[in-house]
């Protein structure tokens, strides 16, 4: 079947937003702790940390829902899902994504720098 209308470009300006929004400086300082499962198993890190997400950007999960996993383990939560990941490393994700949350909060502040707001699209 043929569009009968070229389909919409993306708003760069949107994207934007919508990328500081769910990566911004906080992910970045999350990218640079260790892993959560690790660090608590007292496990060896082989593989890069990745901010995952807690609450899935689709449910409205922002900055403040990460939590840094290694690569391995930010694929077998995606595999597993939460609940299930939860219960076999047996951790709580949402309340370790708090924790970050507020380290990383203190961590820009002793940066001076801002903490990022919700972005309202």
């Amino acid at each position: 079947m043929r569009r009968k209308a070229p389909m919409r470009r993306r708003n760069p300006e949107r994207a934007k937003r919508l990328f500081e929004k769910q990566y911004g400086e906080e992910a970045a300082l999350v990218r640079e702790m260790k892993c959560f499962v690790c660090e608590l198993d007292h496990r060896r890190q082989t593989t890069r940390t990745e901010a995952a997400h807690v609450r899935s950007r689709g449910a409205g999960g922002t900055s403040k829902d990460l939590i840094p996993l290694c690569t391995a383990h930010h694929g077998l939560l995606h595999r597993l899902g939460i609940k299930t990941f939860e219960e076999a490393f047996g951790v709580n994700l949402r309340e370790g994504a708090a924790a970050v949350a507020a380290e990383t909060s203190r961590m820009l502040a002793e940066r001076g720098l801002a903490i990022t707001e919700k972005v309202v699209l």
